[in-house]
């Protein structure tokens, strides 16, 4: 996947429920075209559709995280470890065992 001139490439795949909101919000995002209003499911994993984008930093990338379950990052590897980290920050700070 071509980037130019945003320098990370990223492969998500999105629950098909909310992949039409996904696509509006990061349309600009999106490295290939739109998938049809009915994408072929990847093999393997039915209720999902893999989406290519292209983001010009690793912070802007995060924003992925806002989706939640419903959106994972296969590729790249520093945004996966980057999301990792913030959804353990945000998991610590509704830990029921923490003061408050």
């Amino acid at each position: 996947m071509l980037c130019a001139p945003a320098p990370l490439a990223v492969t998500a795949r999105v629950r098909n429920e909310i992949l039409a909101k996904f696509l509006r919000i990061h349309e600009a995002d999106l490295a290939a075209p739109t998938p049809a209003e009915s994408p072929p499911e990847p093999e393997g994993e039915p209720g999902w559709t893999k989406v290519e984008l292209c983001f010009r930093s690793l912070p802007a990338a995060e924003t992925l995280l806002a989706f939640g379950p419903d959106a994972q990052v296969l590729t790249s590897e520093d945004l996966r470890r980057a999301l990792a980290r913030k959804a353990e920050a945000t998991a610590a700070l509704y830990d029921s065992h923490q003061d408050t």
